[in-house]
């Protein structure tokens, strides 16, 4: 029998103990490695997450104290009368609004707009006809346009408007839209009463410019008038004036007040 040589035997177990030396050095190698790789943290920003509805603001009754801030441009909301109607105030460009409750009707006031500004006023739901007891225009805007919307007491602009659509914009009985106190309102266009009754006062010294003006502009706004009346207010139309279009209307002047037109179809 022979033996293995005593060299053979240590060479060999030294090769099967090193192989498995060079594998544990491997494995701790790799641990090393993988402890050593950063890892790597995503920042994501702060997200306020909305119900898509929001909540609706009713005024029926007093449940509201007046002077409370039903909705704004910063405090969203959907503000909805008695029969389920819900208005819709938007500015496209510079501007902030406020609806707040008022003992007759919510008023609305809008502030911050410039000459670019484009104001809309709409109704949604119930009878289509939104009630405000008053509408204050604090600045100069491009345009303001309120359809089906109904004014239980004034429309007061302080500011030049380019374009003033006022032609669903149904007052209410003993009230008026007016221009603010000696407050000077320029515009390019005028309709007053386009599908319904409107009126349109000038008083207080106030001065109110405007290029071509249709006063009763379509069927069903029969009974539209503006009235020009008080010492040193003045309609100045720049432009054609058409009184009656498509249906009876009027225009009134009184009290040392005057309106005057390059050309006029009355």
């Amino acid at each position: 029998m022979s033996e293995t040589p005593t060299g053979s035997r240590f060479k060999h177990s030294n090769t099967l103990g090193g192989r498995r030396s060079g594998k544990r050095r491997e494995v701790r190698e790799a641990k090393r490695e993988a402890s050593a790789a950063p890892v790597l943290f995503e920042t994501f920003e702060p997200r306020l997450l909305l119900d898509a509805v929001l909540p609706v603001i009713p005024i029926q009754g007093n449940v509201v104290p007046n002077g409370t801030v039903l909705a704004s441009d910063t405090v969203p909301g959907t503000v909805q009368d008695a029969d389920g109607t819900a208005v819709t105030v938007s500015i496209a460009g510079n501007g902030h609004w406020q609806i707040t409750q008022q003992p007759v009707a919510p008023a609305l006031t809008i502030t911050g707009t410039d000459s670019s500004s484009a104001i809309s006023i709409a109704d949604a739901g119930g009878n289509n006809r939104f009630t405000f007891s008053s509408i204050d225009v604090e600045g100069s805007a491009a345009s303001l346009t309120a359809t089906a919307t109904d004014l239980n007491g004034g429309l007061t602009l302080t500011g030049t408007i380019n374009s003033l659509l006022l032609g669903d914009l149904q007052v209410d009985a003993g009230s008026a839209v007016t221009e603010g106190s000696k407050s000077t309102w320029t515009g390019r266009g005028l309709t007053i009463g386009e599908t319904t009754l409107s009126t349109l006062a000038v008083n207080g010294g106030s001065t109110l410019s405007s290029g071509t003006s249709i006063v009763s502009d379509q069927a069903g706004s029969a009974g539209s008038q503006v009235t020009v009346a008080g010492v040193g207010s003045l309609w100045q139309v720049n432009g054609g004036l058409t009184v009656g279009k498509a249906d009876s209307g009027s225009l009134s002047v009184s009290g040392k007040a005057s309106a005057a037109a390059p050309v006029a179809e009355l």
